[in-house]
């Protein structure tokens, strides 16, 4: 897992996952609800618009302190991915897919970081347990 001790605080976070139903969204959850960061989103690289996290995923969250039952599944723009100054990656295949995107934008490869959480959709709440677990250890 390639993760800081702390993200930095000045900048738009943008974090990442497959289909924005479990991790980005409890990774931008913790960092707005528990940490009091201001400026973080989340996006999928395959997100079906409007989605809802499932019941699970919201059980779970609310267990850490994240409430996530207001949110909506929404894929990655590229106007997120020019105004963010860190995008994380819940894994490398997430990276995969960003780095494209933001080439052509003139940004640099070096402010996506890849972490390595496995995705919990469909595997039952101990499977959230863990992976949320996870983000909390690479938040620092």
């Amino acid at each position: 897992m390639s993760a800081p001790t702390s993200l930095p605080r000045d900048g738009q976070i943008l974090v990442v996952c497959t289909g924005n139903l479990c991790r980005s969204p409890f990774a931008e959850g913790y960092l707005r609800q528990v940490l009091g960061f201001a400026e973080v989103c989340s996006a999928g690289t395959h997100a079906v618009l409007g989605n809802r996290v499932p019941e699970e995923g919201l059980v779970v969250a609310r267990q850490f302190g994240v409430e996530l039952s207001g949110h909506r599944a929404r894929p990655i723009s590229l106007e997120e991915l020019e105004d963010s100054a860190t995008i994380v990656c819940m894994e490398s295949y997430h990276a995969a897919v960003v780095e494209p995107m933001v080439l052509p934008l003139g940004l640099e490869p070096s402010r996506i970081l890849v972490w390595d959480i496995p995705d919990p959709y469909g595997r039952g709440e101990g499977a959230y347990r863990e992976a949320f677990s996870r983000i909390i250890d690479a938040l620092g």
